[in-house]
């Protein structure tokens, strides 16, 4: 098996079984085992389109690590937007805090992914350039921005101002308490300060 798909395999499994261990242990509301139910739908969704990729051999002979990998974040993307929609529409109903916290964990998981892939596909595709161009603002206009609370963390303090790094598919990305950068989405912030 090709090393991108065998490692990538390997961590979506790990982040289920996480998700799973959270589940079975959790302190949360059953929101909480909720939205990990619905992300282990999704992961199990996407290993399988992943295995079956790999298993086209006629499709895939030729294929290089850049190749695969590029392959491969259509999927996690698809499971990015998933995640995306899960989110909108727990601001739309009373799933409890727990729900969007097992969202924006999971998320803090799969971003590092994302971020492989991304850098092994941009090893050999012009694609992939333009690909990240359209989603990715390098100079966002929101300067800094107020933490409004909402999340059972230690990443953030409530009323606290933090200063945006990037903008990436309309999430603030933020140098955290953590002294580590995550995406965050911005229902949870006020704008203080734009760019000029």
């Amino acid at each position: 098996m090709n090393i991108v798909i065998f490692n990538l395999l390997k961590y979506l499994e790990q982040i289920k079984n996480l998700l799973i261990d959270k589940e079975d242990f959790s302190t949360f509301s059953d929101g909480y085992n909720l939205a990990t139910f619905c992300l282990r739908e999704a992961l199990d969704t996407r290993v399988k389109l992943i295995k079956e990729m790999y298993d086209d051999e006629k499709e895939t002979s030729n294929f290089t690590n850049a190749d695969y990998a590029l392959c491969c974040l259509e999927y996690t993307d698809s499971l990015e937007a998933i995640f995306k929609e899960l989110f909108a529409e727990q601001e739309n109903n009373s799933f409890g805090e727990g729900y969007k916290q097992c969202l924006i964990e999971f998320f803090a998981l799969f971003e590092p992914l994302q971020d492989w892939l991304s850098s092994l596909a941009k090893g050999g595709s012009d694609v992939y350039e333009a690909m990240q161009t359209k989603d990715k603002n390098t100079t966002p206009k929101v300067k800094r921005v107020r933490y409004l609370g909402g999340l059972d963390t230690v990443a953030l303090y409530d009323g606290k101002v933090y200063d945006v790094i990037s903008i990436e598919k309309g999430w603030y990305r933020i140098m955290t308490e953590l002294d580590e950068d995550y995406l965050f989405p911005p229902e949870l912030f006020e704008v203080v300060e734009e760019h000029n």
